[in-house]
């Protein structure tokens, strides 16, 4: 179990974040949208903007559920502030083991068990993405958006091709992002069944999400599960919300990360080298 207890935050700290940037890795050309505007779908895309509603800050616990290689099942809380933050705190038997914190210009990985932690520019990893923190925090509540803004309103309809493909009603952002594309399946009430990234000759990078649910801030997907292929070997990350019990706009729940003294500063290569040697 001590071995298990010390990869097993960096496992989950490698998931999330190889999950992301190995739909980022692709120096190929840059795919050029058609420029066919498709089949109108007005009504589905204003019923899904309208379902989303506004909020500010949120606390929800999570279960993090890893298959692949090794299987991992881990719970904590995460904390939200619109467009600023995320915050991921991972529990193991009780005790904090780790956090995972996101800023607009910043990811923050505090490993409490080998007393370690990293800080990186956000813009390292993501080389060059315009992916803000709205972005990420739509992309794992079950949420449509484009790259680098804050939200979609109704006006934002025509910045997506919106087709039938095969019964299936996809938006596709016209702005695309260099050597990348990406897309999202939606059903007839307008609720986000799957996201898919495609970045040059990579195997697609994909977020499907279980049945929406109405909450304080609007419709939100309880369940997300990202699925990537790292190194050939298949790997599901899923963040399972806990909804029914999210705490909304709620001061005490906006703390100030604080790195414990201490502890050593580590590359992210460094990092993700011990993370990938569990997967």
């Amino acid at each position: 179990m001590s071995k298990r207890l010390k990869y097993i935050f960096l496992t989950l700290t490698a998931a999330i974040v190889l999950a992301a940037v190995s739909s980022c890795s692709s120096g190929k050309k840059a795919v050029v949208p058609s420029s066919q505007q498709g089949v109108e779908y007005g009504s589905i895309y204003k019923k899904m903007v309208a379902d989303y509603g506004d909020w500010q800050s949120v606390r929800i616990p999570v279960t993090l559920r890893l298959s692949g290689p090794k299987n991992l099942n881990i719970g904590g809380n995460a904390t939200m502030v619109r467009g600023k933050s995320l915050t991921i705190a991972l529990r193991f038997f009780g005790m904090e083991i780790g956090q995972l914190y996101v800023s607009h210009d910043s990811i923050v990985v505090i490993d409490k068990v080998n007393r370690q932690y990293m800080v990186q520019p956000v813009g390292d990893i993501l080389a060059g993405f315009d992916v803000n923190v709205s972005n990420l925090q739509d992309l794992l509540t079950g949420r449509a958006f484009t790259l680098g803004d804050e939200g979609l309103t109704d006006g934002m309809e025509r910045d997506f091709f919106i087709t039938d493909e095969g019964g299936n009603v996809v938006m596709k952002p016209k702005r695309q992002p260099y050597g990348a594309e990406y897309s999202f399946c939606v059903d007839g009430s307008g609720a986000v069944s799957l996201l898919t990234v495609v970045a040059g000759m990579h195997d697609p990078v994909t977020c499907s999400y279980a049945e929406p649910q109405i909450t304080e801030g609007g419709q939100m997907a309880g369940e997300a599960t990202i699925q990537a292929t790292l190194k050939d070997r298949p790997l599901s990350l899923v963040f399972d919300w806990n909804l029914a019990k999210a705490r909304w706009n709620n001061a005490q729940d906006l703390k100030v990360l604080s790195i414990p003294s201490g502890y050593t500063r580590r590359t992210t290569a460094e990092m993700l080298k011990s993370a990938q040697k569990a997967l």
